[in-house]
């Protein structure tokens, strides 16, 4: 008769922990809803772009993808912007151009997302050291960024090749305006150096726009 409530209490202790071990196969986080800006560079992913890149630096390749769709860039920390592109496609959607040119050489890219109160890459396609193609690979964790499997292959950096002057003024004042905005945020994260570079680019290809002008005076500024 003493056995029962024994028995009774082992059953208990059985739940518990039978409950205890389904509340901590919690499933994973669901993946955040995109933003409207996030669904635009989606969308502009699809763009079909026609390019013909012989030993191009990485920052001038996407300088093109981003004059033909509109998208805007950032290179991840470790990311070289010098290293070199050989590549060639016509009418084919940016998506795959991207994953084609970055298969084998340890890159991937993400599009950001404004998670918290500054991250101001929201809609830029972030490119990193990963294997990741427009979403983290890790599912709920929308800014977790894996270690790469294998480093990337560092190309030799080839010389600056010159630039053909825009076939419009508009041109000229839209591409040198991009190169303001990237310099002024370059700036505002600290590197002085990559600022400048895009500075005297503008002063040097584009140097009749009102971005030069502004573009002069951060020049000044910065070397006082």
């Amino acid at each position: 008769m003493h056995r029962w409530p024994s028995f009774i209490a082992g059953l208990l202790v059985v739940a518990v922990i039978a409950g205890a071990d389904d509340k901590s196969k919690s499933p994973p986080a669901a993946k955040p809803e995109d933003s409207p800006t996030v669904k635009r560079t989606r969308m502009k992913l699809e763009i079909p772009v026609t390019v013909d890149f012989k030993d191009e630096r990485l920052k001038d390749v996407l300088e093109e993808f981003k004059r033909q769709t509109e998208i805007s860039f950032h290179l991840d920390a470790g990311v070289s912007a010098n290293q070199a592109f050989t590549y060639a496609a016509k009418d084919k959607p940016l998506k795959e151009v991207l994953d084609e040119m970055f298969k084998g050489r340890g890159l991937g890219y993400v599009i950001g997302r404004k998670l918290k109160e500054g991250d101001r890459y929201e809609g830029w396609v972030i490119i990193n050291q990963s294997d990741e193609r427009g979403d983290p690979i890790v599912k709920g964790a929308a800014t977790s960024k894996p270690e790469p499997k294998t480093p990337p292959t560092k190309s030799p950096t080839p010389p600056a090749k010159p630039k053909t002057t825009p076939s419009t003024p508009a041109d000229a004042e839209r591409l040198a305006a991009s190169k303001l905005k990237n310099a002024k945020i370059l700036l505002e994260d600290g590197k002085t150096e990559d600022a400048q570079e895009f500075l005297e680019q503008i002063l040097t290809r584009w140097p009749d726009t009102k971005a030069a002008a502004e573009a002069k005076a951060l020049l000044e500024k910065i070397k006082k």
